[in-house]
């Protein structure tokens, strides 16, 4: 008798264990997976960033696009897009399910890894991000290009105003 009471006890302890840490999933924040994501990098040493940025110029971009209801989609180069379904285990892991095969997430520093079992990873970076940092590139090469083609006439109406202002000071006297 007393064996089968620590025996229950034992299973209730066991299944309060268990409830407590499912309750912990329920903090997952999913926002941080959920949104379209864009190739950054690769271990694939052909697939270097210069060739990733090139074909996303080309619009044969590698994007992943994860919902809150945990599918989703993958587009590789551009082509058909595969469905895809994905569960985020905690604020910094989760799995994903490509054409039958389960990858590994891994979210850190607004980057997302996919690994399939440490043989391959892809990394992404939001879509938004790419096209943010692409135009503050191009923001900041037009102001150098115009700056130094500029400069010149910065130049010529710096002694222009001078100019004026001496001739102002003139017509003053």
């Amino acid at each position: 008798m007393k064996r089968s009471l620590c025996l229950l006890a034992a299973l209730c302890c066991a299944f309060a264990l268990c409830a407590s840490l499912m309750g912990c999933g329920a903090n997952v924040d999913k926002s941080l997976y959920t949104g379209t994501w864009t190739l950054a990098s690769t271990s694939d040493k052909n697939l270097d960033e210069d060739t990733i940025e090139l074909m996303r110029s080309m619009d044969a971009a590698v994007d992943l696009v994860l919902n809150e209801d945990g599918s989703g989609t993958f587009t590789p180069y551009g082509e058909g897009m595969k469905s895809i379904s994905w569960k985020a285990t905690s604020n910094t892991e989760g799995t994903a399910t490509i054409d039958g095969a389960e990858v590994k997430l891994s979210l850190a520093d607004g980057k997302l890894t996919l690994s399939d079992n440490g043989n391959a990873t892809m990394t992404f970076v939001k879509k938004d991000t790419i096209a943010s940092t692409s135009a503050s590139t191009a923001s900041a090469a037009s102001s150098a290009s115009a700056s130094s083609s500029g400069e010149t006439s910065d130049a010529s109406a710096s002694s222009g105003s001078t100019a004026d202002a001496s001739s102002s000071s003139s017509a003053a006297a």
